[in-house]
């Protein structure tokens, strides 16, 4: 039995044609756990385990690749090194541990065996697991169409080719012969010419008859060379697919030996094996993909901490803050942002552009990242750490964007960037300011439970879509001015303790202020409410002074229960008057002056 045939997931054709279909929508352990509830198993199963199933064709192999399991790369407690605390790192926190985590390694089978090539069973697996859209890179190996045999004439044939040639021969002679007058007179002279133009006829004959022998041999010559040249054909098809085989073999063991290169102890050699992974990228586009998860994967693992920084309670963002994270360790790091940011970025690096479908950032600490002009699909940055201020100026985010509960330790600047899926910032935290200025949402804008410690600029801002900042929190000023909200504006419940500015703002759709607390001005000029129906501050309370000036609001249930202070100026919209409130003079509110046309 061969090495890999213990992994084959199953024989049974409706089994098997079930899961082949589920391929193309799950992923590697997704389909796993298809098969276990299909009641299939890999060998030396134990109750709670996890395992993913690879595609995979043996050298030799025709037909569709084989459904094999990926027996020991993954294990639950693996799942822990995805923690940012400092359970899950070992006593160590090498990265040698955590790198395996990821699924990383390769896996010997059960017999033993110590055959190390590439290719010779299911062994070798890194993580992310190869889905059926990346399996053209690691697996391929097509194998060239079968020569048929070199067909050999067959007996009749060649006593068909005779039998043709002297019926030419017969039907020359003949045809010739026909044309010679009768040799019934006497005349010796006319026999002699007769004589001499039956001999002409034979050699007609014989002449019309080598003629087909000639047409046969060319046709016997055009068989034999139509069968060399399928023949060199085959053979140049086999020498293809051998190089071809060859080089896949190459680029999964420089892959893996990358790979292995990240769990080094050595700062160095991890520097090198990122560097490796960028060069196997270059070289292969088929790969980019899976190199940029690998690289994304290691800024996603815990740090190497040193001695003292084991002892200390204080999580990875904190160190990196104070400067007491490794030196080597952040150096290695920061290389492995500069890939992301070189091959990123069509437009400072238009002949170095990596296509891509995603990027997991996830729980990373990113430190100073620069995506300024880069083109990022589908980018995860929930609950990342980013020390330094990143720079996202006129970043293109293609498809969703997601940076819930991610944490800006010296804000963020997002001035002019495009967000052309939905973009998701729930429970995000600013420390310090933020600039989306100029940006433009053409999705659902999500900022909710937000926090922003120091000024937030949204100057310009389009929102095409819904934009929700409902119970955010503005530690100082927010700035909207000349904003534009073409769908649905919630404020419900926000807090903004300094300036909060919405001159010449455009709510063309539902805007809800309702129970929104200013802490100080809170400036409306020129606002246009397109939809004032659907316009509410309800129980929204106004500390300082506010201006509504030139800004028409026409339903009287617009500031229902809403209380200004009456130590402050404050200008309502147009028709409307200020009055003192009965139960409290120092707090007032307006109504209406006249009935609504």
């Amino acid at each position: 039995m061969n090495d890999y045939e213990r992994y084959i997931v199953t024989t049974d054709a409706v089994q098997l044609a079930e899961l082949r279909a589920a391929a193309d929508e799950l992923d590697t352990y997704e389909l796993g756990a298809r098969a276990m509830s299909l009641g299939l198993f890999p060998p030396d199963y134990a109750e709670g385990e996890h395992h993913s199933i690879t595609l995979y064709g043996p050298p030799g192999h025709k037909g569709p690749p084989l459904l094999v399991w990926s027996v020991g790369l993954y294990s639950p407690d693996a799942e822990d090194l995805y923690v940012d605390d400092d359970e899950g790192q070992g006593d160590d926190g090498g990265v040698d541990t955590a790198w395996a985590g990821l699924g990383v390694g390769i896996a010997a089978s059960a017999q033993g065996d110590k055959d190390d090539e590439v290719g010779s069973g299911p062994r070798v697996t890194a993580d992310p697991p190869i889905t059926r859209s990346d399996k053209g890179a690691a697996l391929n190996h097509d194998q060239p169409p079968p020569l048929d045999k070199i067909r050999l004439l067959p007996w009749w044939v060649a006593l068909a080719a005779v039998c043709a040639v002297l019926v030419t021969i017969v039907v020359t002679y003949v045809l010739v012969l026909f044309q010679i007058p009768d040799a019934t007179q006497s005349d010796e002279t006319f026999v002699i010419e007769t004589a001499k133009l039956r001999i002409s006829a034979i050699r007609y004959a014989l002449t019309a008859g080598a003629g087909a022998v000639g047409i046969l041999a060319l046709l016997l010559a055009f068989h034999r060379q139509r069968q060399g040249e399928r023949q060199q054909q085959h053979k140049e098809l086999e020498s293809a697919s051998m190089q071809n085989d060859a080089q896949q073999r190459r680029i999964t063991e420089l892959r893996i030996k990358a790979v292995e290169q990240l769990g080094s102890e050595s700062p160095a050699v991890r520097i090198g094996g990122l560097h490796n992974l960028e060069r196997l990228g270059d070289l292969h586009p088929e790969l980019r993909q899976i190199v940029l998860d690998e690289i994304c994967a290691y800024l996603r693992m815990p740090r190497v901490r040193s001695e003292v920084e084991k002892q200390s309670r204080l999580e990875e963002f904190q160190l990196a803050i104070i400067g007491s994270t490794s030196s080597e360790e952040q150096h290695v790091r920061l290389v492995a942002q500069e890939i992301l940011q070189r091959h990123l970025n069509q437009r400072k690096h238009p002949g170095g552009f990596w296509e891509h479908t995603r990027m997991n950032l996830s729980g990373a600490v990113l430190d100073r990242i620069d995506f300024n002009g880069a083109e990022l699909r589908n980018a995860d940055f929930a609950q990342a750490k980013f020390i330094g201020r990143p720079n996202f100026e006129e970043t293109r985010f293609v498809g969703n964007v997601v940076f819930t509960e991610a944490k800006f330790m010296a804000g963020a600047n997002f001035f002019k960037a495009i967000f052309e899926g939905s973009a998701q910032y729930q429970r995000v935290e600013f420390l310090q300011s933020a600039v989306f200025s100029w940006a433009h949402f053409r999705q659902d804008a999500l900022f909710m439970y937000g926090s922003f410690g120091q000024d937030a600029e949204f100057t310009g801002v389009e929102f095409d879509g819904r934009s929700y900042f409902n119970s955010t929190r503005f530690e100082t000023s927010a700035s909207f001015k000349n904003a534009r909200f073409d769908a649905i504006a919630s404020f419900h419940s926000a807090r903004v303790k300094s300036v909060a500015t919405f001159e010449n703002v455009e709510f063309e759709s539902h805007a809800t202020f309702m129970e929104v607390y200013f802490g100080s001005e809170a400036r409306f000029k020129n606002a246009k409410f397109t939809a004032s129906a659907d316009t509410s501050f309800n129980k929204t309370v106004f500390c300082e002074r506010s201006d509504f000036e030139n800004t028409s609001l026409r339903e009287s249930e617009i500031f229902s229960q809403a209380r200004f202070n009456r130590l402050y100026t404050h200008t309502p919209p147009s028709g409307w008057n200020m009055l003192t409130g009965t139960e409290d003079p120092a707090w007032g509110s307006i109504q209406m002056s006249e009935s609504p046309r």
